[in-house]
């Protein structure tokens, strides 16, 4: 069973920058990628108030790491921010996980590396 180990998370200020900083990005309906390469795949997470009361915004955060656990080999080698857009508080877990999976399959045809 994949783990989610504290190594495969963006957790610092100073990571999430480094991210922010790349013009790369994808978006999508409700949910926007930006990615920088490296070595390791890491992974952050930002949903903001906007989204929805805490129980919405931690069922979101709660999918989209079960994704990236199960999903790991698609995701790009580096580190890799998703940000949930004000519409993502109303998805259920399925579509959370059909629109990650689209994202990410967007983001394989623009920016192969």
């Amino acid at each position: 069973m994949p783990k989610f180990s504290k190594e495969e998370r963006i957790l610092k200020k100073k990571e999430f920058d480094a991210v922010f900083k790349v013009r790369k990005s994808v978006h999508f309906k409700n949910f926007f990628l930006k990615c920088k390469e490296g070595e390791k795949t890491k992974i952050g997470l930002t949903v903001s108030a906007k989204v929805g009361k805490a129980h919405v915004r931690n069922r979101i955060k709660r999918a989209l790491r079960e994704y990236f656990r199960l999903n790991k080999d698609k995701f790009p080698s580096g580190s890799a921010v998703i940000v949930a857009k004000t519409g993502a508080g109303e998805l259920s877990n399925s579509e959370i996980r059909e629109e990650i999976g689209a994202l990410i399959k967007i983001w394989q045809r623009r920016y192969p590396f």
